[in-house]
């Protein structure tokens, strides 16, 4: 699989990291006496244990490197309610043709004339609602972690349009490369639509 060397990696910098530790960085609840943390991941409830970042739930493996690259964090950055583009990461410009093609595209033809489905699924990954384009969400990836997606309608002029936008704080937690799949991740996930990684 193709994000097997990268979960690896993570999984044994989590098992010399402190539990304790992990909990305070990342807000993540750590429960002792069963070994686990309790991960929120776009709107559900994972379990991840403690020392072998196993998942106790069925989920993509990309997701599942996403969550353990997140747990792995050695900092704590909340939200600055600062929103970026993928172009403005770094090194997202050298990324930006696919992210869009995959991303960003996608949504705008899912949802462009269809806006109550674009809600809907946007509040299905816990998503609250705020003011860019025609609708926009702030949708909490993880914890400390939150993205947003907005959407503008089709209209006689101009075609559907949407963007996946990234707090400024996001970099603290996940270098460009992860953020990269974090958003693509979730185009799926509001599209309702299996993951294929690449």
């Amino acid at each position: 699989m193709k994000h097997d060397q990268a979960l690896k990696e993570a999984v044994t910098i989590f098992a010399s990291k402190n539990p304790q530790e992990i909990e305070k960085l990342t807000g993540v609840p750590y429960q002792e006496a069963e070994g686990t943390f309790q991960v929120r991941y776009f709107g559900q409830q994972y379990l991840v244990s403690y020392p072998d970042g196993l998942l106790a739930e069925e989920l993509d493996q990309s997701d599942h490197l996403m969550i353990m690259q997140y747990l792995n964090t050695g900092q704590k950055v909340l939200p600055q309610g600062k929103w970026v583009s993928f172009l403005e990461l770094p090194g997202g410009p050298n990324h930006y043709p696919p992210f869009v093609k995959r991303g960003i595209e996608p949504l705008a033809e899912k949802f462009g004339t269809n806006l109550e489905a674009f809600i809907k699924a946007a509040q299905e990954l816990d998503g609250q609602e705020i003011k860019m384009g025609d609708k926009a969400f702030l949708i909490p990836a993880l914890p400390y972690l939150p993205l947003a997606v907005a959407l503008w309608q089709e209209d006689e002029e101009f075609p559907a349009q949407a963007n996946i936008l990234f707090e400024a704080s996001n970099l603290n937690y996940l270098p460009t490369a992860s953020l990269y799949i974090l958003g693509i991740n979730l185009s799926f996930k509001l599209r309702g639509e299996k993951i294929i990684s690449g």
